[in-house]
């Protein structure tokens, strides 16, 4: 059950996640970010726009994110990060999440790989980070959204 607000890291091009959130739940704060908002054409700013009483948009870059400490209650990554980053940046991006994340937050971050999707990731990798990180199952109710071969992501509390 998700409170806001909610920060949506890579959102794409599309905003479907916080399409989809704000949809059923319009009450909720969603704050999108995207290397997509260096467009000014791209559907997500142009679905937005339209929506800015409820869901917000901000160019940021995953490893160095331009919030204040515990700002949101809940963080989602479905495609983006840490995905895009490389092996040596993924524990700066779970420290970058961890810092923005409200006590008694959580932040959802699937699927558990990097390097572009090569690389996956496994619960050594993310254990000398002195912060409640697990790579985790990914339900199969989620698992239509990526490859076969995917099937763990992480899970960040505080």
């Amino acid at each position: 059950n998700m409170t806001g607000p909610i920060l949506d890291i890579g959102t794409g091009r599309e905003a479907l996640f916080a399409r989809d959130v704000l949809e059923q739940r319009p009450e909720l704060q969603i704050i999108s970010t995207s290397i997509h908002l260096g467009s000014l054409v791209s559907p997500m700013r142009s679905w937005l726009s339209r929506h800015t009483e409820r869901g917000q948009f901000v160019a940021a870059d995953s490893i160095d994110l331009p919030f204040s400490d515990e700002t949101f209650s809940t963080i989602v990554s479905l495609n983006a990060a840490p995905y895009y980053a490389s092996y040596e940046e993924v524990p700066i991006f779970i420290k970058e999440a961890h810092r923005v994340l409200k006590m008694g937050g959580a932040a959802l971050l699937g699927a558990a790989v990097c390097d572009s999707g090569e690389r996956q990731l496994n619960q050594s990798d993310v254990s000398d980070l002195n912060i409640d990180v697990r790579v985790v199952d990914m339900p199969p109710s989620a698992r239509f959204m990526y490859v076969p071969e995917l099937t763990k992501m992480i899970t960040i509390k505080k």
